[in-house]
């Protein structure tokens, strides 16, 4: 029996999550690996897996993004409002 290709998620709101970490790099000016070594991340390993679309930005996350810089609101890093 063939092996299954891992499929890959093209949620919309994949994309959307690493655009909003996208938008947080671009705006401190930093790299995904400067953004995760400030927010206290062992690996930027949690925010590239964002990108590739195996996570969404979990409420973890987007609590420690926010208590780091709270001009981001946990409404708009979980769901974009």
């Amino acid at each position: 029996m063939p092996r299954k290709k891992k499929r890959q998620n093209t949620d919309l709101q994949v994309n959307s999550d690493w655009a909003r970490i996208e938008t947080i790099i671009h705006d401190l000016d930093t790299t995904a690996a400067g953004l995760a070594k400030t927010l206290g991340l062992k690996h930027a390993e949690n925010l590239y897996q964002i990108k590739r679309g195996n996570y969404h930005i979990s409420r973890r996350l987007a609590g420690i993004i926010h208590d780091h810089y709270p001009q981001y609101s946990m409404s708009w890093l979980m769901l974009g409002d």
